[in-house]
């Protein structure tokens, strides 16, 4: 049977060539088409990972308020690769800020890991190297008017910040500031 087959289609072939040949034709561009789409979508997505991992770091989990116990059994998980530290220190005045709603300078420490893989992108100076060093944000001062000289030597005086209840406030918990009393002038 498959003979027949064979020799039907070799004759249909012979016999329309132009056909054959769009087909042919049809066949080389539909596979192209299907291997140019297929590799734009991976291409996209592998962009679409290194620009995640360029804003927002290579981090797959957050975890809040662990203690040095739970930790210690998070870096001996099998399941986990990799822990990052990112330790919340305090707040510290930030003299001379022009932005009522940015009144504070949040000091946080980090370990190595965390620095390697997370998004941290100098513009000027380098990476601390003691724990008296610090990397200060540009946006303090674009956000702040704050500047400050790079090796300049800072004293700060770090706290919390809490609320009128007594409850620890950090990054994620907006300033409430009170509004001034409005009062409109008629011309």
């Amino acid at each position: 049977m498959k003979n027949i087959f064979f020799r039907y289609a070799a004759k249909s072939l012979k016999k329309n060539r132009t056909r054959t040949l769009v087909t042919i034709v049809g066949i080389i561009l539909s596979t192209a088409m299907l291997t140019a789409v297929t590799t734009i979508i991976s291409s996209v997505q592998a962009y679409g990972i290194a620009f995640e991992k360029q804003e927002t770091g290579d981090w797959h989990v957050s975890i809040r308020a662990m203690d040095r116990n739970q930790k210690e059994e998070l870096e001996k998980d099998s399941r986990v690769s990799t822990v990052y530290e990112l330790e919340n220190i305090g707040y510290a005045n930030l003299e001379g800020s022009a932005n009522a709603y940015k009144p504070y300078l949040c000091i946080q420490g980090m370990n190595q890991g965390f620095a390697e893989h997370m998004p941290i992108h100098l513009t000027e100076g380098r990476m601390p190297e003691t724990d008296t060093e610090l990397i200060i944000p540009q946006h303090v001062e674009e956000n702040a008017g704050v500047t400050f000289p790079l090796g300049e030597t800072l004293t700060l005086s770090v706290g919390e910040r809490e609320s009128e209840t007594g409850e620890v406030l950090w990054q994620d918990h907006p300033l409430y500031v009170a509004k001034e009393e409005e009062s409109a002038e008629d011309d």
